[in-house]
């Protein structure tokens, strides 16, 4: 404000002899003048302010300029980045910034404040514990501080996956090396240590849960962060192989609290269980007659089904070695065939071929067997055959997952009339008599003619 200016004359304003921007204003009809205006950038120290009326006239007072910093943003996480103002400062004067005391290189590197005292300059806030720090500025003689305030922040990999599967969480802005615990709905499952920096990591199972959401939270006593994770249902099989009557483990978590499973072999039933509070449940049973390959075993409590595979034996039994009736011989009508016992894991039968021809295109007898041989009975008769054209015979294995062996060798054999013994006995003692006979007769043809 000033008095003793020209009556009603516009006032301008200069700083240091420089004129300003400040727009002018009128003295009143006494030549007194009032004026609110924001002084212009200017370095550190003593500086004057002139007002000059139009005609003249003019006065002058001092003030002194003294530093600012502002900074922007004031809250953040370890790495962000701030703008850091500052005015007031000596003019062309090298600029130091410091985070803690500790030097800091801003962006750009080297600062230096205008001939107004003014810079402006962007730095990444270093890994610091949650809490306040100051950002201080100095050209050497003079400086200024601001206070920016960590934020805890916390990250997690997964918000979704199974009972057992790895989540990895980390953090910033916690307790410089205060202790960092991390909780399962309540229950505490890790506990790390944050460095001075206030950063941590650390990785977790998650522990057997029934389906849904849970709430894992990060917290260092102070802070806390929390994230909802959402447990699926999982099913796993001991033996992802086996064989026909074989046992079964089937094992699942994540399901619901207290379900009823129901455990199905490519969708027929063979088990159920029920879960436990934490989702989880057991069952055994055994592997049914089925092909070998894979086949789909699904565990289900109605509203999360899951599938696994399972692989039947896909070996074949060994071929059955043939016994009797040996190879090329001759044989009774009613045969005894018989062949060498095998053996495998999913249980064997047989299947069993006689034939008129070595190609087997014309099947006289086939058979399924679960012993190595049978002999026909009298209703089953063998027509003969000779040697020229005999019968051919063979066998294979099969197990109850429909693998099969390869066929035996085809033996051969020809049926034709057989002498009982008896009858053997009974020809010798004829042919004996027809000798004895003949021997007697031709006796008493030779003594007749010597009496003649």
């Amino acid at each position: 404000s000033g008095t003793g200016f020209g009556a009603s004359l516009p006032i301008s304003f200069y700083l240091d002899d420089a004129l300003t921007s400040i727009p002018a204003t009128n003295t009143s009809s006494l030549g007194s003048f009032t004026s609110n205006f924001t002084i212009p950038p200017t370095s550190y120290g003593s500086h004057t302010l002139k007002a000059q009326d139009s005609g003249g006239g003019s006065a002058t007072a001092t003030f002194t300029a003294s530093q600012t910093m502002t900074i922007n943003p004031q809250t953040g996480n370890s790495g962000s980045s701030v703008t850091i103002s500052g005015s007031g400062f000596g003019a062309n004067k090298n600029i130091n910034i410091t985070y803690d005391g500790a030097n800091v290189v801003p962006s750009p590197a080297t600062v230096i404040a205008d001939a107004s005292g003014n810079f402006n300059i962007t730095m990444t806030v270093p890994p610091s514990g949650g809490g306040t720090h100051s950002i201080a500025a100095s050209d050497g003689t003079i400086s200024a501080t601001a206070n920016f305030t960590i934020v805890a922040t916390s990250n997690i990999t997964a918000s979704k996956g199974t009972v057992d599967s790895s989540v990895s969480l980390s953090g910033s802005g916690f307790f410089a090396r205060g202790t960092v615990t991390i909780r399962w709905d309540n229950a505490q499952v890790a506990q790390v240590t944050a460095d001075a920096g206030g950063v941590f990591s650390a990785s977790i199972k998650v522990p057997p849960s029934k389906t849904g959401d849970h709430a894992i939270t990060v917290t260092d006593g102070t802070t806390s962060k929390t994230f909802t994770f959402t447990v699926t249902a999982s099913a796993s099989l001991k033996e992802s192989a086996g064989y026909v009557g074989g046992d079964i483990s089937m094992s699942g978590s994540g399901f619901g609290a207290g379900a009823a499973i129901t455990i199905t072999y490519d969708g027929n039933k063979m088990a159920t269980a029920a879960a436990d509070a934490s989702g989880s449940f057991t069952a055994v049973f055994k592997a049914p007659v089925s092909k070998g390959g894979s086949h789909i075993i699904a565990a289900t409590d109605g509203t999360s089904t899951i599938n696994t595979t399972f692989t039947m034996d896909t070996t074949p039994p060994p071929v059955p070695p043939v016994l009797q009736p040996p190879d090329k011989t001759q044989a009774d009508s009613q045969p005894n065939f018989v062949w060498t016992e095998v053996s495998d894991p999913s249980g064997v039968t047989y299947t069993f071929q006689l034939a008129t021809d070595s190609n087997f295109n014309t099947i006289v007898l086939a058979r399924n067997l679960t012993n190595p041989g049978f002999k026909l009975t009298e209703k089953e008769n063998l027509p003969s055959r000779s040697a020229q054209e005999p019968y051919y015979w063979r066998v294979k294995a099969v197990d109850d997952a429909s693998n099969e062996s390869d066929w035996s060798p085809a033996y051969q054999f020809f049926v034709g009339f057989i002498m009982p013994a008896w009858g053997l006995y009974v020809i010798f003692g004829f042919v004996t008599l027809l000798i004895g006979l003949g021997a007697f007769w031709l006796g008493r043809r030779t003594s007749y003619r010597w009496d003649w």
